[in-house]
């Protein structure tokens, strides 16, 4: 099951939920906030500086 942590707490719309499968698809938008790196409750992203 998907908590969808990630696409809540984005600020930019990054993550949309494809097929049940949460992909980043707006990745040029990407501010590396890092809010869906603390959001996630699984360690699922981890974001390159």
């Amino acid at each position: 099951m998907l908590c969808l942590s990630c696409i809540r707490i984005c600020p930019m719309g990054v993550y949309e939920n494809k097929e049940g499968l949460i992909s980043p698809v707006n990745v040029n938008n990407c501010i590396n906030c890092h809010a869906c790196e603390v959001a996630c409750p699984v360690d699922a992203i981890t974001l390159k500086n």
